[in-house]
């Protein structure tokens, strides 16, 4: 007597690629994604960080804020983009302007991170709840991204 087997055939759409597993009993169809899945809020999060970059000088109540630096919006979005690939299940970073140029980023879950891009292009990393602070630039997105995913699951 051979041993039940599974055969997978395939057929590839417009929205993902569909298989189906076929053996002695009924088939089972399931979906299987093409592209990778982001989340909800990263575009809403982007349109935030075109609109703070859009801001002119004096933007604050004192009226000496510099705008956001390019550096400091394309760090901030290759961060929020990095985060989105990685661990689409996280919570929506909040964005606000900083007097210098920078931008702040911070995610509140469970616990918080936060992150300071600054003007040059610097990020500066702080999860007041975990450990020390740590600065970081483009080659340290992957852990940045790992860390702020960790702080869902604390």
């Amino acid at each position: 007597m051979s041993e039940p087997c599974l055969v997978l055939t395939s057929t590839t759409n417009a929205t993902g690629m569909e298989r189906r597993f076929v053996g002695e009993t009924a088939p089972v169809t399931f979906r299987v994604p093409t592209g990778p899945v982001r989340p909800a809020w990263e575009p809403r999060v982007v349109e935030r960080l075109d609109a703070l970059r859009a801001l002119g000088p004096g933007w604050n109540a004192d009226g000496d804020a510099e705008r956001v630096s390019e550096a400091a919006y394309e760090l901030a979005c290759e961060i929020v983009n990095a985060v989105a690939i990685l661990h689409p299940q996280t919570v929506a970073p909040e964005a606000l302007p900083l007097a210098d140029g920078g931008l702040s980023l911070t995610w509140s879950d469970r616990s918080e991170v936060e992150i300071h891009v600054t003007a040059d292009g610097k990020a500066f990393f702080a999860m007041p709840s975990v450990g020390p602070d740590w600065q970081g630039d483009r080659r340290d997105l992957p852990r940045l991204a790992n860390t702020i995913a960790a702080t869902s699951r604390l």
